[in-house]
């Protein structure tokens, strides 16, 4: 009998139905997927705050900010250094310049290599880049340099070249951590801590900045014992000084490859986001064991999945699954227990049913029969982004990035430049002969090479670090309690009022005994970008996008906003022939207007292009519940025609919404 039902077509020995891949035999590999999928977010969202994946996230984050931010810090040293004849510092925008172009090109690429070959391959590949990048970029040099007898110089090597050749490697892998960070810590968040621990990430951000500069400090300060940098103006004969300031910047930018280091440590102690594996890999075994690895203690469950199924995976692999998994269209409830079988187990074979009997033969094809699953064919992409109009999503954050970084790079990048603008009551004594790093400082040539970097420091501690610090942290601490896309267009409106406001008061205080009004103003407007757009544009794409698509769409969100500070550090160099960059010069006034219509252009763009990713739950109306990310995947096809994105649709309803009213 056995024999006759083996050679029977359509046959399949049990024990290969039995395998974990493939615990249910009368349900598709798909329904089976959308099965463990539930399951996984249930295990992950059980959880509060996870300190393990925030320390992975945030560590790598920190390092991006320190790295990029650093500049800031060590370009007035390089130009006492190497260009102390040069009036304007145009080789420090380059040097920034090619940093943000290198930032985009990381953001784009490994955001496509993380969504193709997975994040945890890409794993601190980005911070070694970091780290011999910085390693390489602290030991550029201009080789051997012979001075004539007029004065003039010259150098085997161009260290203006290697300075932006090692900051654009640099930028590669600053760029690259912006998708890998959001990505890991949106995927292995719980679904209702998801927005806090966005926000915790992009915390570092300012904090980053603020050690940047608290590293300078304490360079300066210790090798102060041993060189005097009380050097002012007349720094001839000074050698010993200009060594003194060469090893702080090399000091300040090699501590930069510490928190890269320790990052990478974090990074091996985390696997594969198990979202990633079961959504692209359709590997739900490895997804639920290794999700399991990282919440390794689950609270007390309130599932209405019950232990036992989500023990499934670690069962051996001929071992018998729990009765409930090969019902027909499994229930959450306990299925009837079937009587004891005394078949040979290893030898019986299940029939499939024959064609024409109703049942389509492919429902029954069993997981390792698949193809493997590709996201990047052309028809899955115009699938996902034309077909069903999901590409309002991308243009929605990139260009939302895109002018939020325009005002706000140009603004704060070039911080020793604008510092020196809001912190002087006249116009520092300079001539055209003032070199760089003491023209664009509040003491002209009164100053001395120590209380310039000092001053550089103090300034951007009390006028941004602060006021970005505490603009992200009341982010964290209210971000559940008010829909994120809304905020973000407010914001935008808001901070475009503000920077009127701004451009006005400049206008009429600056270089008067008031200007500390504008110093306000400025810590006023960086703790309102942290509150809002500089930090919601982060977090939104790593919601919004579906797994396979999540880190693409973050890092071409993310470029997007860097080609906004690359304009925002062209119109420094070209905006009224560089008038930006004179330190007596009231352009900032006026190009504040140009920030504040540009905000305005943001506020229209994320109402119109940006989706919703929270929803007022039935009972308590007043309450917001984040949606998961698996329904945030479903994009346009998943949501009602109210919540649809579009400038049409969303006119539309804007007028039959007054017509109503009328």
């Amino acid at each position: 009998m056995d024999q006759e039902r083996t050679q029977r077509r359509g046959s399949i020995p049990l024990q290969r139905l039995l395998r974990w891949n493939d615990p249910s035999k009368f349900t598709t590999h798909h329904e089976d997927l959308a099965t463990q999928q539930e399951q996984l977010v249930e295990i992950i969202d059980q959880h509060g705050f996870n300190w393990r994946v925030y320390a992975v996230a945030a560590s790598g984050f920190f390092t991006d900010s320190y790295n990029l931010f650093v500049s800031n810090v060590v370009l007035p040293a390089l130009a006492f250094v190497y260009w102390p004849n040069a009036h304007v510092a145009k080789t420090a925008i380059y040097i920034n310049l090619v940093t943000l172009i290198g930032s985009a090109v990381g953001q784009v690429v490994f955001g496509f290599l993380a969504d193709k070959y997975g994040r945890q391959r890409l794993y601190g590949i980005e911070l070694f880049i970091v780290i011999i990048s910085t390693i390489g970029f602290a030991q550029c040099s201009r080789g051997i340099v012979h001075t004539f007898s007029d004065g003039t110089s010259e150098a085997s090597m161009s260290i203006a070249s290697w300075l932006m050749a090692w900051r654009f490697v640099m930028g590669i892998g600053i760029g690259a951590e912006y998708p890998l960070s959001a990505c890991i810590t949106a995927e292995w968040s719980a679904t209702q801590s998801r927005g806090r621990m966005l926000s915790a990430v992009f915390l570092m951000q300012p904090i980053g900045q603020l050690v940047a500069w608290l590293v300078g400090i304490a360079a300066l300060t210790g090798l102060s014992k041993y060189y005097d940098f009380s050097v002012g103006v007349d720094n001839s004969g000074n050698d010993h000084v200009a060594v003194g300031i060469d090893i702080l910047w090399r000091i300040v930018v090699g501590v930069g490859a510490i928190p890269a280091a320790i990052a990478i440590i974090f990074r091996w102690t985390i696997p594969e986001s198990g979202r990633y594996t079961i959504a692209v890999k359709q590997d739900a075994k490895t997804a639920l064991s290794d999700t399991r690895r990282v919440y390794a203690n689950p609270p007390a469950s309130t599932s209405a999945i019950g232990p036992d199924k989500l023990e499934l995976q670690e069962l051996a692999p001929n071992a018998m699954p729990p009765h409930e998994y090969l019902q027909p269209n499994r229930q959450d409830t306990p299925q009837p227990s079937p009587e004891p079988s005394t078949r040979d187990e290893e030898n019986y074979t299940l029939d499939l049913p024959e064609a024409g009997e109703g049942h389509d033969s492919a429902e029954y094809e069993l997981p390792h029969d698949e193809k493997a699953y590709t996201q990047f064919t052309r028809k899955a992409l115009h699938q996902y982004f034309i077909a069903e109009g999901n590409w309002r999503y991308l243009a929605g954050t990139s260009l939302a990035w895109l002018i939020l970084d325009f005002p706000y790079y140009g603004l704060g990048f070039n911080s020793a430049s604008t510092m020196a603008k809001l912190w002087t009551a006249q116009r520092p004594p300079s001539t055209s002969a003032t070199p760089s790093w003491l023209y664009a400082s509040p003491y002209g040539d009164t100053g001395t090479v120590s209380s310039v970097l000092r001053a550089n420091a103090k300034e951007t501690l009390v006028t941004t670090s602060i006021g970005s610090i505490l603009g992200t942290l009341l982010l964290i601490a209210t971000i559940n309690h008010f829909d994120r896309r809304k905020a973000l267009v407010w914001s935008f409106l808001a901070l475009a009022l503000a920077l009127c406001v701004f451009g006005v008061a400049y206008l009429y205080l600056f270089h008067t005994a008031s200007h500390a009004v504008l110093i306000v103003f400025y810590a006023v407007l960086q703790f309102g970008f942290a509150f809002g757009p500089n930090t919601l544009t982060f977090i939104l794409p790593a919601e919004i996008f579906p797994t396979k698509y999540r880190c693409t769409c973050y890092g071409i969100s993310a470029a997007a906003g860097k080609i906004g500070s690359i304009l925002a550090q062209i119109s420094f160099l070209y905006f009224d022939s560089g008038d930006l960059s004179e330190p007596d010069s009231k352009s900032l006034g006026y190009v504040s207007f140009l920030y504040a219509g540009v905000m305005v252009l943001g506020a229209v763009v994320s109402w119109a292009w940006i989706p919703t990713v929270q929803e007022r739950e039935s009972e308590k109306p007043y309450r917001l519940r984040t949606k998961t990310l698996e329904v945030m995947a479903e994009g346009e096809e998943g949501v009602p025609e109210e919540e649809k994105v579009g400038v049409r649709r969303k006119l539309g309803r804007l007028w039959n919404g007054v017509r109503r009213r009328k």
